[in-house]
């Protein structure tokens, strides 16, 4: 035990303090702080520019002592057909379930018919609600292309007039 405070005392005294190192240097929280001021910016863009992840976002360029923003929430109705490329394919209903399993259950989904459901979208702006829903319906659109089918999608938030 004293061998290991004497070489704790000794690292302390070269300038070593311990611990993990920093995620972001001084220069990139700088940076950071500077597009978080920017009222255009999202935290979803901040973090793809910095390449850090949005935990790591609060943890060093969210202004200390001030409440994140909250993210707005709303409900999102789907209609979604899946279809065989030809008539040769039977993947259907292995797609719809991935699609289900992969794509739909990270927004909470409530199936109300075997082609629609109810998804809860949380986003900060119009614009990274947009990307969400656009990046939801490629995702979706991939799943059903590696199996040879396709898909057909509509989504309209409940309570507006807004579709994509």
């Amino acid at each position: 035990r004293e061998r290991t405070q004497a070489g704790l005392q000794a690292a302390r005294a070269r300038g070593r303090t311990g611990g993990r190192r920093q995620k972001l240097t001084p220069e990139q929280i700088a940076i950071g702080r500077s597009l978080a001021s920017d009222p255009n910016r999202t935290v979803t863009s901040i973090c793809e520019h910095l390449e850090i992840s949005r935990p790591t976002f609060y943890r060093y360029i969210s202004p200390k002592g001030e409440p994140a923003p909250t993210p707005k929430t709303t409900q999102v109705h789907l209609w979604l057909r899946v279809e065989n490329n030809n008539k040769f394919v039977r993947r259907k209903k292995k797609v719809r379930e991935t699609i289900e399993q992969v794509c739909l259950s990270r927004y909470g989904m409530q199936k109300q018919d075997s082609w629609e459901y109810e998804l809860t979208f949380s986003y900060q702006d119009d614009q990274d609600l947009d990307k969400q829903v656009e990046d939801l319906l490629d995702e979706m659109d991939a799943q059903a292309d590696l199996e040879d089918c396709f898909i057909e999608a509509d989504m309209t938030e409940i309570g507006t007039e807004r579709s994509w």
